[in-house]
């Protein structure tokens, strides 16, 4: 048994055993890679997929085990690559961070500079995306952390919240926020019904115009006169902005969290670990390792409850 045979039958399964894909992921050959799982399967005894003919079509009761136990091996071979080049290179390697839009635009910029002035060794591999996609991210290995505006809900994954948003009304220069129609950022259906509870009776009868996950929408809209915008203070930028004008909420308005997620079996490099640090001072080698200790995302929010989360 090899470690490229577990590296080909877990790759066709993540391209839903779509042999070509696989083996143009891999460079190199659909015929060598057939070959190679045909090998393991004669080795093993045993069929880890069903075949159609020549094509592949369903993995078999067996395979799902296999597969358990091959993404595991690869991600601990990984591990041991990662644990070698901490102590040949202890500030260098390769940072893969995946982020929201609001923490990418308005949150992330400065943080990644002043990691990256400390840590100049460091290559940075940034993704953003949707929030659905990011259990997979990081599930798959495609990235080592990221940025949320929700908790990623997973036993093999921690979230914790690193830092607070406010909200705040956004309008055009000397114009009214009231019975305007409303522009509002809301991550996700749940965040929008918390804002329809939290609005003040004034503002819950008026009309919601749009609701966007993405501020920028939120402020293209209002600076074109549809309504009154309600969004993340921190989306706000003074210099390119300034035709908006910006109003704080209620002291007791919510807001809401960015969350730093990454795998509970995640190495520690010494230079994530200062990424940890830079992006919020409660992100301590010891926390992140005992939130590791636990499955629950209740759990691990938990240990941060006492701690004076930033606010930006």
């Amino acid at each position: 048994m090899k470690l490229q045979q577990l590296r080909y039958i877990f790759e066709v399964a993540r391209h839903n055993l779509n042999v070509s894909a696989t083996a143009e992921a891999l460079y190199t050959s659909q015929p060598g890679v057939s070959k190679q799982i045909r090998l393991l399967e004669d080795e093993l005894g045993i069929q880890i997929f069903t075949r159609s003919g020549k094509h592949l079509v369903d993995i078999t009761p067996a395979g799902r085990q296999i597969l358990d136990v091959a993404a595991r091996v690869l991600h601990d071979s990984q591990t041991i690559k990662e644990i070698a080049k901490d102590y040949a290179h202890p500030n260098s390697g390769t940072l893969r961070l995946g982020s929201c839009p609001l923490a990418a635009r308005h949150f992330l910029p400065n943080k990644l500079q002043a990691f990256l002035q400390e840590f100049d060794k460091v290559h940075l591999q940034m993704r953003q995306g949707e929030e659905s996609h990011f259990a997979d991210w990081l599930d798959l290995g495609e990235v080592d952390i990221i940025i949320s505006l929700q908790p990623i809900s997973s036993p093999s994954m921690v979230s914790l919240p690193c830092a607070r948003w406010r909200y705040a009304w956004l309008t055009k220069q000397q114009k009214s926020r009231n019975g305007e129609p409303l522009l509002v950022f809301a991550s996700d259906k749940e965040a929008e019904e918390h804002l329809h509870q939290a609005l003040p009776s004034d503002k819950s009868n008026q009309q919601w115009l749009l609701v966007s996950s993405d501020a920028t929408v939120v402020k293209t809209y209002v600076r074109n006169g549809w309504g009154v915008g309600l969004m993340p203070s921190i989306a706000y930028d003074q210099q390119f902005d300034s035709d908006l004008s910006l109003h704080s909420t209620e002291s007791d308005f919510p807001g809401g969290y960015f969350y730093f997620n990454y795998r509970r079996d995640l190495h520690w490099r010494s230079f994530l670990q200062g990424f940890a640090q830079c992006i919020s001072p409660i992100l301590t080698p010891k926390l992140l390792e005992r939130a590791a200790e636990h499955r629950h995302e209740a759990e691990q929010i938990a240990l941060v409850e006492d701690q004076q989360i930033p606010l930006h």
